[in-house]
């Protein structure tokens, strides 16, 4: 099975703690791995030890799940769920629509699910069996809601955007410029400064340079356009 994204937070199984000496070389013909991959598991001679590792890891996970997810996040793996069985993407929609809280618990399986395949296992079955009704009550359930309305875009004129920003630029840069006219004494620093600490695009320096026809104010622009 494809691997896959874990949260950081998702626990770790602890099998090989559990293991003695001898019965940790009947797992060496395959990897350990994070998480819930418990199907491994099922390649070991002693039953009974597999059937305690099977029961204990499906339940700790299980009960992980519950307590360290929310219903926003139960919600999703069920969707991740529905994504992986190839499902229209129709049906996904409707069930999007659902509440958060109708997800919990439901999404712990479908997580477990997710990262997990095939256990022949009394608790993962029951599990499984669960998730499956539980689901098919939910898709219903989402059929009765109502759609959402559509929110329309509100259209965004950037020519508009564009030119107010070059006024309210070339106010400001105006307005400092006065100051230092004011002192006989152009400040290049001072002005190079003020048009990193607005982060000028070049586009618009280009354009703001239009506004001005002092000497030194042009050169500034240039140089300050020459360096970004």
């Amino acid at each position: 099975m494809a691997k896959k994204k874990l949260f950081a937070e998702e626990p770790q199984l602890s099998i090989y703690n559990k293991l003695k000496p001898a019965q940790f070389k009947k797992l060496k013909d395959y990897p350990y791995k994070r998480m819930f991959h418990v199907g491994q598991v099922e390649k070991m001679d002693n039953k009974e030890l597999q059937r305690q590792i099977l029961s204990s890891e499906i339940s700790r996970a299980f009960n992980w799940y519950n307590v360290n997810t929310n219903n926003k996040q139960q919600k999703q793996f069920v969707i991740n769920y529905l994504k992986e069985q190839k499902e229209p993407k129709e049906l996904i929609n409707i069930v999007r629509r659902c509440e958060d809280y109708k997800f919990s618990v439901l999404g712990s399986v479908a997580r477990m699910i997710s990262l997990q395949t095939n256990i022949k296992h009394l608790v993962w079955q029951n599990s499984e069996n669960f998730f499956q009704k539980k689901l098919k009550e939910l898709i219903q359930y989402s059929k009765t809601l109502p759609e959402p309305e559509k929110k329309e875009r509100p259209k965004i004129n950037i020519q508009a955007l564009t030119a107010a920003k070059i006024e309210r630029l070339t106010d400001i840069f105006s307005d400092e410029l006065d100051k230092q006219l004011e002192k006989n004494k152009f400040n290049k620093s001072r002005m190079k400064k003020l048009f990193n600490e607005h982060q000028v695009k070049k586009r618009i320096m280009n354009k703001i340079k239009l506004n001005f026809d002092n000497p030194d104010m042009i050169e500034v622009i240039d140089e300050y356009l020459a360096y970004i």
